[in-house]
Protein backbone atom coordinates (compact mmCIF):
# COMPACT_ATOMS: atom_id res chain seq x y z
CA UNK A 1 0.00 0.00 0.00
CA UNK A 2 0.98 3.55 -0.72
CA UNK A 3 0.53 6.65 1.94
CA UNK A 4 -2.52 8.39 0.60
CA UNK A 5 -0.66 12.36 2.12
CA UNK A 6 3.23 11.64 0.82
CA UNK A 7 3.21 8.44 -1.41
CA UNK A 8 5.45 6.35 0.64
CA UNK A 9 5.82 2.94 0.66
CA UNK A 10 3.66 1.60 3.93
CA UNK A 11 4.11 -2.53 4.99
CA UNK A 12 1.12 -4.54 6.18
CA UNK A 13 0.99 -4.23 10.20
CA UNK A 14 2.52 -0.32 10.57
CA UNK A 15 0.40 2.15 12.24
CA UNK A 16 2.12 5.15 10.94
CA UNK A 17 3.35 5.96 6.98
CA UNK A 18 7.11 5.93 7.74
CA UNK A 19 8.47 8.97 5.57
CA UNK A 20 5.44 11.44 6.65
CA UNK A 21 3.71 9.60 9.95
CA UNK A 22 0.10 10.37 8.71
CA UNK A 23 -1.71 7.36 10.64
CA UNK A 24 -2.79 4.04 8.91
CA UNK A 25 -5.96 2.94 9.70
CA UNK A 26 -7.49 -0.94 8.67
CA UNK A 27 -10.69 -0.41 6.72
CA UNK A 28 -13.67 -3.17 6.98
CA UNK A 29 -11.99 -4.82 3.33
CA UNK A 30 -8.83 -5.51 5.61
CA UNK A 31 -7.08 -3.16 3.56
CA UNK A 32 -4.53 -0.65 4.65
CA UNK A 33 -4.99 2.66 4.23
CA UNK A 34 -3.12 5.89 5.24
CA UNK A 35 -5.32 8.98 6.45
CA UNK A 36 -3.79 11.86 5.75
CA UNK A 37 -3.28 14.30 8.89
CA UNK A 38 -5.44 17.29 8.94
CA UNK A 39 -3.50 20.34 8.33
CA UNK A 40 -3.92 22.65 11.08
CA UNK A 41 -6.04 25.76 10.54
CA UNK A 42 -3.58 28.97 11.24
CA UNK A 43 -5.10 31.45 13.10
CA UNK A 44 -5.70 34.47 10.18
CA UNK A 45 -7.58 31.76 8.12
CA UNK A 46 -9.28 30.43 11.16
CA UNK A 47 -10.78 34.49 12.14
CA UNK A 48 -10.25 36.05 9.47
CA UNK A 49 -14.35 36.34 7.93
CA UNK A 50 -15.32 36.69 12.08
CA UNK A 51 -12.74 39.83 12.00
CA UNK A 52 -14.04 41.09 8.19
CA UNK A 53 -17.69 40.88 9.51
CA UNK A 54 -16.55 43.31 12.70
CA UNK A 55 -14.90 45.75 10.95
CA UNK A 56 -18.48 46.14 8.28
CA UNK A 57 -20.30 46.23 11.65
CA UNK A 58 -17.84 48.85 13.01
CA UNK A 59 -17.90 50.83 9.67
CA UNK A 60 -22.08 50.58 9.52
CA UNK A 61 -22.36 52.10 12.66
CA UNK A 62 -20.71 55.13 11.89
CA UNK A 63 -21.86 55.37 7.94
CA UNK A 64 -25.79 54.26 8.97
CA UNK A 65 -25.98 57.25 11.41
CA UNK A 66 -24.51 59.76 8.70
CA UNK A 67 -27.09 58.73 5.91
CA UNK A 68 -29.81 59.51 8.64
CA UNK A 69 -28.27 62.72 9.61
CA UNK A 70 -28.47 63.47 6.14
CA UNK A 71 -31.59 62.83 5.27
CA UNK A 72 -33.12 64.39 8.57
CA UNK A 73 -30.90 67.66 7.88
CA UNK A 74 -32.17 67.83 4.41
CA UNK A 75 -36.07 67.26 4.98
CA UNK A 76 -36.59 68.89 8.75
CA UNK A 77 -35.92 72.63 7.20
CA UNK A 78 -39.09 72.22 5.12
CA UNK A 79 -41.39 70.82 7.85
CA UNK A 80 -40.96 73.71 10.11
CA UNK A 81 -43.29 76.49 10.76
CA UNK A 82 -43.30 79.54 7.74
CA UNK A 83 -41.91 82.17 10.51
CA UNK A 84 -38.25 80.68 10.43
CA UNK A 85 -35.70 83.17 8.77
CA UNK A 86 -33.85 81.93 5.61
CA UNK A 87 -30.46 81.75 7.60
CA UNK A 88 -32.17 79.32 9.61
CA UNK A 89 -33.24 77.44 7.01
CA UNK A 90 -30.04 77.03 5.11
CA UNK A 91 -27.70 75.79 8.52
CA UNK A 92 -30.00 73.10 9.15
CA UNK A 93 -28.17 71.45 6.11
CA UNK A 94 -24.97 72.86 6.11
CA UNK A 95 -24.54 71.66 9.39
CA UNK A 96 -25.82 68.04 8.47
CA UNK A 97 -23.97 67.88 5.52
CA UNK A 98 -20.55 68.78 7.42
CA UNK A 99 -21.64 66.03 10.48
CA UNK A 100 -22.19 63.56 7.56
CA UNK A 101 -19.21 64.16 5.85
CA UNK A 102 -16.74 63.72 8.92
CA UNK A 103 -19.10 60.63 9.55
CA UNK A 104 -18.20 59.01 6.71
CA UNK A 105 -14.70 59.69 6.72
CA UNK A 106 -14.69 58.07 9.87
CA UNK A 107 -17.07 54.98 8.88
CA UNK A 108 -15.35 54.34 5.33
CA UNK A 109 -12.08 52.69 6.21
CA UNK A 110 -13.82 50.69 8.43
CA UNK A 111 -16.33 49.39 5.62
CA UNK A 112 -13.20 49.23 3.10
CA UNK A 113 -11.37 47.06 5.61
CA UNK A 114 -14.05 45.13 6.36
CA UNK A 115 -14.77 44.30 2.61
CA UNK A 116 -11.28 43.86 1.78
CA UNK A 117 -10.52 41.34 4.28
CA UNK A 118 -13.71 39.73 3.64
CA UNK A 119 -12.72 39.40 -0.60
CA UNK A 120 -9.00 38.89 0.12
CA UNK A 121 -7.08 41.81 -1.47
CA UNK A 122 -3.80 42.37 -0.29
CA UNK A 123 -3.96 45.72 1.12
CA UNK A 124 -6.80 44.92 3.10
CA UNK A 125 -4.40 43.29 6.29
CA UNK A 126 -2.42 46.81 6.76
CA UNK A 127 -5.05 48.94 6.77
CA UNK A 128 -6.99 46.98 9.05
CA UNK A 129 -4.19 47.08 11.26
CA UNK A 130 -3.76 50.90 10.90
CA UNK A 131 -7.78 51.17 11.71
CA UNK A 132 -7.38 48.60 14.70
CA UNK A 133 -4.06 50.85 16.42
CA UNK A 134 -6.60 53.72 16.32
CA UNK A 135 -9.50 52.01 17.58
CA UNK A 136 -7.40 51.10 20.34
CA UNK A 137 -8.29 54.81 21.55
CA UNK A 138 -11.98 54.08 21.37
CA UNK A 139 -12.99 52.36 25.05
CA UNK A 140 -14.31 49.47 25.22
CA UNK A 141 -15.75 48.35 21.51
CA UNK A 142 -13.07 50.07 19.81
CA UNK A 143 -10.30 48.59 21.95
CA UNK A 144 -11.42 44.85 21.89
CA UNK A 145 -11.86 45.28 17.88
CA UNK A 146 -8.14 46.54 17.85
CA UNK A 147 -6.56 44.42 20.32
CA UNK A 148 -8.90 41.30 18.45
CA UNK A 149 -7.01 42.64 14.96
CA UNK A 150 -3.73 42.98 15.89
CA UNK A 151 -3.96 39.58 17.35
CA UNK A 152 -4.97 38.01 14.47
CA UNK A 153 -3.11 39.59 11.65
CA UNK A 154 0.11 40.92 13.59
CA UNK A 155 1.00 37.47 15.19
CA UNK A 156 3.73 35.85 14.13
CA UNK A 157 4.31 34.74 10.74
CA UNK A 158 0.14 36.39 10.21
CA UNK A 159 1.78 38.27 6.93
CA UNK A 160 3.06 35.35 4.87
CA UNK A 161 -0.16 33.69 5.82
CA UNK A 162 -2.68 36.31 4.69
CA UNK A 163 -0.22 37.32 1.31
CA UNK A 164 -0.88 32.88 0.24
CA UNK A 165 -4.79 33.74 1.06
CA UNK A 166 -4.78 36.53 -0.94
CA UNK A 167 -2.84 34.95 -3.78
CA UNK A 168 -4.97 32.13 -3.78
CA UNK A 169 -8.12 34.17 -4.03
Amino acid sequence: MFCNRCGAQVMPGQTFCPQCGASVSELASGTTAVAAAATPVSRVQQHIQVLAVLWLIAGGLVVIPAIFVLTLGMTLPFSVSPDVPAGALLAGPLIATVVTIVLLILGLPSLLAGWGLWTRKPWARILAIVLAIIALFSFPFGTALGIYTLWVLASRGADDEYRAMAAAR
